[in-house]
Parts: structure tokens; C-alpha cells; sequence
């Protein structure tokens, strides 16, 4: 079998609005660190990216944490980010397990059910704030970190160009949970 192309989360579709990828409120990261493509989550008033099992998030930031000291043309907003609101928005994510498996296990889309929901984890890549979906735990436990829930599945024979149903770290789309949502 072969691997799916491992990536952060991406915005697919907005659901039912006119404006795609609706923004949160602007928030600091206060120095914390994080990638553009980041799903993130607000800590006190800053904001910070999101880790595995997390059990709600604030949105998925389309730029990268910057500093007090970054050149301007590089961060127009300073540290200052406006995460785009995960309310009524879906995202593609890839298939792996809680330890974040990349390249084998039950991470294909034969291994998650559309209309279950599951949590995230961190993908095991040079990428460490690349957020998969768990496809382990989600349909076996009951927990408050099950956040997304898995609305299709993005294979060859519907979506041109995707993953076969036995690639592993297929991709999916996703929308969070109404609880999911800080």
C-alpha cells in the first residue's frame, strides 16, 4: 500500500456562507510557537497550537506565530492572528492513530466511519503540528476529545486525484463538534 501526502489541516469547504473561512476575534500567540496551517487553541487570552487528545480548539490559523522583533512586511499584525472560525466550516485532515502513525497500522479510510466522531493526534513527520484523526479511538471509547466527526472520506473513486481506500494516512473531511468549539 502506499502513504496518502501527509499534511497539516486545510480549510475545504464553508458550509451554507457566501464568505469562506470566517475569522475568530484577533488574538496574540503572546510568544508561543506555531505554524501557518496550525489548528490552535485559546490559552488565557493568547493563543497556542493544539496537542493530541485535545478536547476543543479555537480555529486553524493560516499564518505562523511571529515575534515582537519580525520585520513588518513579514508579520503586517505583529503577533496578533485572526484564526479562521471553525463553526460551520469543514477541513481535511489525514488518517492515524493516537501515537500518530505515518506509513502503516489502521490509518487507511476503510479504518474511520463517516458520520462517527474521533480525536485528534499528532502526526509522527518532520511536521510536528501536522493534526491527524485518530482513527483507534474515536469509534471505541467514548471521550470528550472525540471533537471531529468525519463527514467524507476523500478517495480515488469519488475525488480525482485522491487516495485509494487501502492507502495509508488517507485523507478525510471533518467538521468539529459544536462542544469542540472554544
Amino acid at each position: 500500500m502506499a502513504t496518502a501526502p501527509i499534511g497539516r489541516p486545510k480549510l475545504f469547504k464553508s458550509v451554507g456562507t457566501s464568505s469562506p473561512g470566517l475569522t475568530r476575534p484577533q488574538k496574540s500567540d503572546g510568544g508561543n510557537t506555531f505554524v501557518a496551517g496550525a489548528l490552535v487553541v485559546l490559552d488565557g487570552s493568547t493563543l497556542k497550537a493544539a496537542t493530541s487528545s485535545q478536547t476543543a480548539i479555537w480555529g486553524l490559523t493560516p499564518d505562523a506565530s511571529h515575534t515582537a522583533t519580525d520585520e513588518p512586511y513579514s508579520a503586517p499584525f505583529g503577533e496578533n492572528h485572526n484564526a479562521i472560525d471553525p463553526t460551520g466550516q469543514l477541513f481535511v485532515m489525514n488518517v492515524t492513530l493516537e501515537n500518530g502513525t505515518v506509513g502503516s497500522g489502521a490509518t487507511t479510510l476503510n479504518d474511520v466511519v463517516i458520520g462517527k466522531f474521533y480525536p485528534g493526534a499528532l502526526m509522527n513527520t518532520g511536521d510536528t503540528l501536522s493534526m491527524g484523526l485518530a482513527s483507534n479511538t474515536g469509534v471505541l471509547t467514548a471521550s470528550a476529545s472525540n471533537i471531529f466527526q468525519v463527514v467524507d472520506k476523500l478517495d480515488a473513486a469519488t475525488y480525482v486525484g485522491y487516495d485509494a481506500a487501502t492507502d495509508y494516512n488517507g485523507r478525510v473531511v471533518v467538521k468539529v463538534a459544536a462542544v469542540g468549539i472554544q
